[in-house]
């Protein structure tokens, strides 16, 4: 019998100082290598001008990373996907992907890795 491989998920916790203080991100981070590349060189080259190729990026990291969170506008709760992503404030996308990226690098100082197995109930 082999070792099997699973994804995996984390929490996401924002300090004092931040827009999200106390909202709740849950995001997959068992994305395949490919797609970790994938997504770092799409948001790593979003060119300001160029706004199609920067909202299809955002919204790619949004549908392939976010789980769930706990955001709400006007006391309706969001779904948590690439659409609603970027209706955010920018600042607020900004510490999503930041401390995501933390996690996957493993340098997160806030968030905690949870459910290596990828089930996202041990994350709650």
């Amino acid at each position: 019998m082999g070792f099997e491989i699973n994804g995996g998920a984390a929490v996401l916790e924002f300090g004092e100082n931040t827009v999200l203080h106390g909202a709740t991100v849950r995001c997959v981070t068992g994305l395949t290598l490919r797609k970790f590349i994938g997504l770092q060189q799409a948001l790593a080259g979003v060119a300001v001008s160029d706004i199609d190729a920067s909202e299809i990026a955002f919204r790619e990291f949004g549908d392939l990373v976010l789980h769930s969170w706990d955001i709400e506008r006007d006391g309706v709760p969001m779904e948590a996907t690439g659409e609603s992503l970027i209706t955010l404030p920018m600042a607020a996308v900004n510490q999503i992907i930041i401390a995501w990226s933390e996690v996957m690098m493993g340098t997160s100082p806030n968030s905690s890795a949870a459910s290596p197995s990828g089930d996202m109930s041990a994350a709650q």
